[in-house]
């Protein structure tokens, strides 16, 4: 590092950049170059000048694994954090092309709304200049009398050297603006110049748009197998699974591995909710993106858990699995564990393993030692975690010991997904009970529904998940009573009524998932079969071609009708117990009622009405 001036504070590092990456920004910018502009302090908007006539482009903040590493490195020579930076933007000035002296700060303006003022600037030089293409500084105040370069009769000049960078500070130490730093480009006389620029603020910068950088995978354990998902999230799914947790956040507790019973614990301080698998077309989409990465299927993962840290709270070391007990009895053990970060974090809330043999240093993102050994993971929004509970001969992993660091300063919000070895049945009418049946009639007096236990917090459904929970009650009544003899003719009307009811149901259920994901991802057939119900083949397979011809709009009303219509025939199955309990005996059943849908009881003259089940409305 080479001091160039004291006001402002700048300094040349040499040898900044290797050849490789100014090359890789090159490569990324050159098709996406638009003339420069500048930014009006006015609107916030961008206007060109003919004070800057070079071209441009900008990268999103960790694009990739090499501007992540740059960024990284910035970070590590200037003390300030990342996230506190814009995007590198990367810029191209041919012959003739230039930058009139200006200043990268303003005290007011739209450009201070973000993050606050620009406090320095690296200037990171991608490309040798054979004449002209100066940094200048012409009120710079040179570090020992020298001029640099011999253009500038006063003030500092840097010739750009391929690899090179300069950072300057906008602000003095005491936070004033630091008039001195004006600075400028020059004309190139001869030659290309390429330069990156990154801009960085007082406090933090959120990036516009919020858009996720090229994901990519770093490896940061053999013992136990554990990667690193860079930019898994976008800043968007990150905020839409924070804003749906937030109304039903409950103290977390803890699980006996054998019994299965939960209860607080002074190990685990952080508060969650629980989300159903595919409880909406993010968590669909975001389920569905894990299931790629990991090549675990989605059927083997347990519903998101979304966890939130604040200041001081903590998970001690602990496993997410066992060989047998509790855990185990529904899929099997959890073979790997799946943990997003949906914030970033001020201070504190790494994740660390602590017996953890790490696979490498990392240049990104330098694991720390924890207790002399093991690694710790810092948060980082967008970023994912993937670590493996059991070895691949199917035995725990004792080095998968793993916890959740205090958090020291700000909160910290994550995603679980935890992935069995086989399908997790889970549970998605909430908590049902365990079902004895003792007769078809105790089988129709679970349509009452069932309440979710006070242990745990599940988010409420949107429509298809509704319509889901309904369908599986009324299944497993049917497929119960298929296999008894059944001799009342009112009894096998009733359920003649609700198997055609349910099939109507998993019908309209797999037209609107089927719909929904084509408009989402555009996934084939093959991709989304998984989520089909058993239903679909009770259908002519003509019938398939329907599903894509119908809006999800369209779908989702289907979802309300279908809904109200096995509302009213749970009524009616209600009332129809109601009617054989309070009687002895049932005089006759109208063959034309049945036919409609309507039911009549008549007992000394009598007569018990119920609404039809296509209109829902009450006939006499």
């Amino acid at each position: 590092m080479e001091e160039l001036s004291s006001e402002p504070r700048a300094s040349l590092f040499h040898n900044f950049l290797s050849k490789e990456e100014c090359e890789h920004l090159i490569s990324l910018a050159k098709p996406c170059l638009k003339k420069s502009r500048v930014v009006d302090e006015e609107t916030g908007g961008t206007k060109e000048f003919s004070g800057r006539t070079s071209s441009g482009m900008f990268l999103k903040r960790g694009q990739d694994q090499v501007v992540c590493r740059i960024e990284k490195r910035i970070a590590d020579h200037t003390s300030i954090p990342l996230e506190n930076g814009e995007g590198l933007q990367v810029l191209h000035y041919q012959v003739g092309q230039k930058f009139d002296p200006h200043f990268d700060y303003t005290e007011n303006g739209h450009v201070t709304k973000n993050g606050g003022p620009r406090q320095a600037t690296l200037l990171m030089y991608l490309s040798d200049v054979e004449d002209g293409g100066e940094t200048v500084f012409p009120k710079a105040t040179p570090k020992g009398g020298s001029l640099l370069g011999g253009r500038a009769k006063r003030g500092v000049s840097v010739k750009p050297e391929m690899g090179d960078a300069l950072l300057f500070w906008s602000m003095r130490p005491d936070g004033s603006h630091d008039p001195k730093s004006l600075n400028g480009a020059s004309p190139v006389i001869r030659g290309d110049k390429w330069s990156a620029t990154k801009w960085m603020h007082v406090h933090e910068y959120k990036m516009p748009g919020g858009g996720r950088g090229e994901p990519w995978t770093e490896e940061l354990s053999s013992e136990p197998r554990a990667s690193l998902f860079h930019n898994f999230l976008s800043k968007e799914e990150c905020d839409h699974l924070i804003s749906q947790a937030k109304p039903h956040m409950t103290k977390s507790v803890v699980a006996d591995s054998v019994t299965g019973e939960t209860m607080e614990s002074s190990a685990r301080t952080s508060s969650g909710a629980f989300f159903h698998r595919g409880g909406d077309k993010v968590i669909r989409r975001i389920e569905k993106r894990i299931a790629d990465c990991t090549s675990i299927p989605v059927e083997n993962g347990e519903g998101l858990q979304v966890l939130h840290y604040q200041v001081g709270q903590k998970f001690d070391p602990h496993f997410d699995t066992s060989e047998d007990g509790y855990i185990a009895k529904n899929g099997g053990p959890r073979q790997a564990t799946f943990l997003m970060y949906l914030s970033d974090v001020g201070d504190g809330g790494e994740t660390v393993f602590p017996s953890a043999k790490a696979k490498r240093r990392s240049l990104l993102f330098p694991l720390k030692l924890f207790a002399k050994k093991g690694i710790s993971v810092k948060p980082k929004m967008g970023d994912a975690l993937l670590f493996w509970n059991i070895k691949p001969d199917g035995s725990l992993d004792p080095k998968s010991l793993h916890g959740a660091n205090p958090v020291v300063k700000g909160n910290k919000w994550s995603a679980t997904k935890w992935m069995h070895v086989h399908e997790y049945k889970e549970d998605v009418s909430g908590k049902l009970p365990k079902i004895h049946f003792k007769s078809v009639e105790i089988s129709f007096q679970l349509l009452a529904g069932s309440k979710l236990s006070n242990k745990e917090v599940i988010i409420s459904l949107p429509s298809d998940e509704n319509l889901h929970r309904k369908l599986l009650q009324i299944r497993i009544i049917v497929e119960e009573a298929e296999g008894r003899q059944i001799r009342s003719q009112a009894m096998l009307e009733q359920l003649k009524v609700l198997r055609a009811g349910m099939y109507r149901g998993y019908y309209a259920l797999d037209t609107f998932r089927y719909q929904s994901y084509k408009e989402d991802e555009g996934e084939e057939d093959d991709e989304v079969s998984h989520y089909y119900s058993f239903a679909i083949s009770k259908f002519n397979p003509a019938k398939r071609i329907q599903l894509r011809a119908r809006s999800s709009q369209g779908g989702e009303r289907e979802l309300h009708q279908v809904l109200g219509s096995l509302d009213v025939t749970i009524t009616d199955a209600r009332e129809f117990l109601m009617v054989r309990s309070a009687f002895s005996r049932i005089v006759f059943f109208a063959e034309g009622d049945l036919e409609g849908g309507r039911i009549a009881c008549v007992r000394d003259g009598g007569t018990v009405k119920h609404q039809s089940h296509a209109s829902a409305e009450c006939r006499d």
